[in-house]
Parts: C-alpha cells; structure tokens; sequence
C-alpha cells in the first residue's frame, strides 16, 4: 500500500472528496451529461477515481 500511497496520491482523494485525478480532469469535457447519473466507472486502477 506504501507504494500506492506515494505515487498516486492517495492522501489528495482521502482529504478531499472532490478532488479529480489528472486523468479524470482531462475526461470531463469528454463525458457529456452525467446529470442524474448515480455512479460513472473509469476503469482506473485502483479504485481512486471511482471513489
């Protein structure tokens, strides 16, 4: 988990729940209306940006 932890920046999603990854940031524009929508699954790694 350390290794998690340090390079992926765990710690910015635990303290605040609306932090996006890069990634996730650069998908937005691209998601359309999400409006409504109870849950959107990106496929990550880990689970971060599901969370």
């Amino acid at each position: 988990m350390p290794h998690h932890v340090e390079n992926y920046g765990i710690d910015k999603f635990l303290n605040d729940p609306t932090h996006l990854s890069d990634t996730v940031t650069f998908d937005v524009p691209r998601l359309g209306d999400i409006s409504g929508k109870v849950a959107v699954h990106l496929q990550c790694h880990i689970g971060t940006d599901t969370l």
